[in-house]
């Protein structure tokens, strides 16, 4: 872990995504932006399927943090992925963010959340996270600290179908976060690719495979 001396820098790890499933998020932002106001909209090369945020981390922490990664996906099946519901947080009633969920081998990525993120605390010494691991991507955000993201309602009540093919997750990145005036810009530090194996976390054979 970091000390208060060292240059430190913002980092998350994320699955990551095939261009297919971006320009799919795409296309259903376009659909939102003709009947949802005051959104932020993320721009494409920043949408992220976040299984970590570590915060700020010194350039040592990153070869702790890849040796976690790289056991943890010994013997990991690719993750097949689509898209599910809109959802708002803090709720759909007063959001200053809209998400959209992930559908399909969502209980494959859980329990590989659940394995990384013991692994991070018990070697290298980064908080579990308070909250349960539920896959999302984030649409946009508020344009204003006190502005409503007018519409959103009425779009959440007609509870649409927004489909995309399914895609398979092969691997995980690790990312440096720079916020810039224009925007955050991000960076690409480590890849991990899943293993060979075939097996999907949390079954007994992955489980002796990372023995």
């Amino acid at each position: 872990m970091k000390n208060s001396q060292e240059t430190t820098m913002r980092c998350f790890l994320a699955a990551d995504l095939p261009e297919s499933l971006k320009a799919a998020i795409g296309a259903i932002q376009e659909r939102l932006r003709r009947r949802i106001q005051g959104v932020r909209w993320t721009a494409l090369a920043g949408m992220h399927l976040t299984l970590k945020f570590f915060g700020n981390i010194a350039s040592d922490d990153i070869a702790s943090i890849s040796d976690v990664v790289r056991k943890a996906l010994i013997g990991i099946r690719p993750i097949s992925l689509s898209i599910g519901n809109l959802g708002g947080f803090p709720s759909v009633k007063g959001p200053r963010v809209l998400w959209i969920g992930m559908s399909g081998d969502v209980d494959p990525l859980r329990r590989l959340q659940e394995v990384l993120d013991a692994g991070f605390q018990e070697d290298c010494g980064f908080e579990r996270e308070k909250r349960p691991f539920k896959p999302h991507l984030t649409l946009g955000r508020a344009a204003s600290m006190r502005g409503a993201m007018v519409g959103l309602a009425e779009v959440l009540k007609k509870n649409e179908s927004w489909q995309a093919a399914t895609v398979s997750v092969r691997g995980l990145t690790l990312f440096k976060s720079e916020l810039k005036p224009g925007g955050a810009v991000y960076s690409e530090l480590e890849k991990y690719s899943f293993g060979s194996a075939g097996l999907a976390p949390g079954t007994e054979e992955a489980d002796e495979s990372a023995r």
